[in-house]
């Protein structure tokens, strides 16, 4: 929710916000991606630094939040190299093995 909130907050009132998911081999990538006026390098290297922000009111902890989420769940995040315009995050989280489960357990009882 974060990155959404910060990508529609950078981009002009008729800018675009795009959100897609690719499934990978063993992991899902995410990615939310602006057409507002993108960040400098010195500020793209403060991204994640706690307090660090681009905002007259901001607190610079909505990334810096959002990648601790996002390494608790083995995942990676990483703001693509600068392009012409905007901004784009790709967010890798691991897929899960869910074990398969036996169709009888907790199936009511019969009779």
């Amino acid at each position: 929710m974060n990155l959404v909130k910060n990508a529609l907050e950078a981009i002009a009132p008729d800018g675009n916000v795009t959100l897609a998911a690719t499934r990978l081999a063993d992991a899902v990538e995410i990615t939310v991606a602006d057409d507002g006026p993108g960040l400098s390098t010195a500020q793209r290297a403060q991204l994640f630094v706690p307090e660090f922000t681009t905002k007259s009111q901001g607190s610079g902890l909505g990334l810096t939040i959002t990648q601790r989420i996002i390494s608790d769940h083995r995942g990676t995040i990483r703001v693509d190299p600068a392009g012409a315009r905007g901004t784009t995050f790709r967010i890798v989280l691991p897929l899960m093995q869910l074990a398969v489960r036996d169709p009888n357990f907790n199936a009511p009882p019969k009779g």
